[in-house]
């Protein structure tokens, strides 16, 4: 399936052709021509010489698979991505929308850049089983997950292990976040494995170590582990034989002071040894009763508190232990960090010695220009390089009205250099020439580079 994509005065549009002529005739089309429904990109149906188009309109998105390209997941945004999906195929079911006609891609799936809400396309003649489209998107968010994030590793393994399971439900897949308690002890108990790495498949292991040099890492972190719950295993004993605190002591002789002393003034009222009145009797009574009540219930709360430690002491220890474990990521996904979760592709390197004719490449890769009156340089030393104001995404800022939270990114493909629209609204401009939504033009020294209104000169 062939997209193409245009940009009119305010909007951008994913633009993908009909086969057959009565596809625009569906259910679906028209209510989603009809509709805004949430999780879906908007839809309309244009003729153009005996032909039928779909277009979608994706202002404001990018596809799931130009978001993470050089970059990667974090737990946070994984997790969004699941919930976002849960309440996509809600809403499919809501107005009776045949899920097998989503496009479940990576190239198809538009999320906010900033939200991270999710948006899928509905296409009539596309037709594939959403389990399956499902089974390969867990198989690509094991491969862009963050590696140095435990929790994401764990539930991207998860995923991709429950997925590859032939009888799965979508419904098991999706209720792991329904209860986050829960749903991370389950995890961490079914996934420990992974943590000591003994049961993680080769595909995860893309580290240079030889068998022997890992099966040692394994053994020691096995006995870490067991030496840490023979630990946890005798503290428990400890507090077992301990029983009472000193502080739950002081508590229980105070409510056994207060419970004597109320029984006392009893007897006194009831053998009128001491004149007083019914009301001071009623109040004494009274106080009594609230301290007692009051002291229980601190009494019953700490103890509850101690439990819920005890059972958090295990998730605790396996994070600890996770921590100590270095994940080597492979070469399509290597990365240095960002503050948001996701990762820009470290600059290559060979061993000790520098190839002569990318450094002088490098030298050059540099945009030249002046934002806002002031003159600015900016050498471009990773790629891709993206453009925008969206600070923690992109390289080279540009705070300015006009620019898009991802406005361009410069790509390099076997030592050439280019550029590419990533759905500015205001455009982007190679030598005063617009360039179409997406875009990509090849870039040579002396090109004028312009995004909207500021412009730069590659050098």
């Amino acid at each position: 399936m062939e997209a193409s994509y245009k940009r009119d005065l305010n909007h951008n549009y994913l633009i993908l052709e009909a086969a057959e002529e009565h596809s625009a005739d569906r259910y679906e089309v028209k209510m989603l021509m009809e509709n805004r429904i949430e999780g879906f990109l908007p839809m309309s149906v244009r003729f153009v010489n005996q032909s039928t188009f779909f277009y979608y309109e994706i202002s404001s998105k990018q596809s799931m698979a130009r978001v993470f390209d050089g970059r990667e997941m974090n737990y946070e945004v994984l997790r969004q991505f699941l919930i976002h999906f849960q309440q996509l195929l809600k809403k499919a079911e809501e107005y009776l929308i045949d899920v097998k006609h989503l496009l479940i891609q990576p190239e198809y799936l538009y999320m906010n850049v900033e939200s991270h809400e999710l948006a899928v396309v509905f296409h009539p003649e596309h037709e594939e089983e959403v389990k399956d489209a499902f089974r390969h998107i867990a198989e690509y968010i094991l491969n862009i997950v963050n590696h140095q994030d435990n929790k994401a590793v764990i539930l991207a393994y998860q995923l991709y292990k429950n997925t590859g399971n032939i009888n799965y439900t979508m419904q098991e897949i999706l209720t792991l976040l329904q209860s986050p308690e829960v749903q991370e002890d389950k995890i961490i108990r079914e996934c420990k494995p992974i943590i000591g790495y003994e049961a993680v498949p080769e595909m995860e292991q893309p580290g240079k170590k030889n068998q022997e040099q890992q099966g040692k890492e394994n053994q020691a972190e096995q006995e870490n582990q067991q030496e840490h719950q023979n630990q946890q295993e005798h503290q428990n004993q400890e507090e077992c034989r301990k029983g009472f605190s000193f502080a739950e002591k002081i508590m229980c002789g105070i409510i056994a002071i207060l419970s004597l002393l109320m029984m006392i003034t009893v007897i006194i009222w009831k053998q009128q040894l001491i004149l007083f009145t019914y009301q001071i009797f009623l109040m004494i009574l009274g106080v009594g009763t609230i301290l007692n009540v009051i002291l229980i219930l601190k009494m019953v709360l700490t103890r509850k508190q101690q439990k819920v430690q005890t059972e958090d002491h295990h998730y605790q220890s396996v994070i600890e232990q996770s921590q100590r474990v270095e994940f080597e990521k492979p070469e399509s996904v290597k990365a240095k960090t960002s503050d948001i979760g996701f990762y820009d592709r470290e600059q290559a390197q060979y061993g000790d010695t520098v190839l002569l004719g990318s450094t002088i490449e490098s030298e050059r890769r540099r945009l030249i220009g002046k934002v806002h009156g002031q003159e600015i340089e900016k050498h471009m030393e990773h790629f891709p390089y993206l453009i925008g104001k969206l600070g923690t995404q992109v390289d080279l800022e540009l705070q300015d009205a006009a620019i898009s939270r991802l406005h361009a990114r410069f790509l390099e493909k076997e030592g050439i250099l280019y550029l590419e629209d990533m759905n500015s609204k205001n455009g982007t401009f190679k030598n005063g020439m617009p360039l179409e939504a997406n875009e990509t033009v090849r870039v040579e020294v002396g090109d004028e580079i312009s995004f909207a209104q500021i412009h730069f000169v590659y050098d």
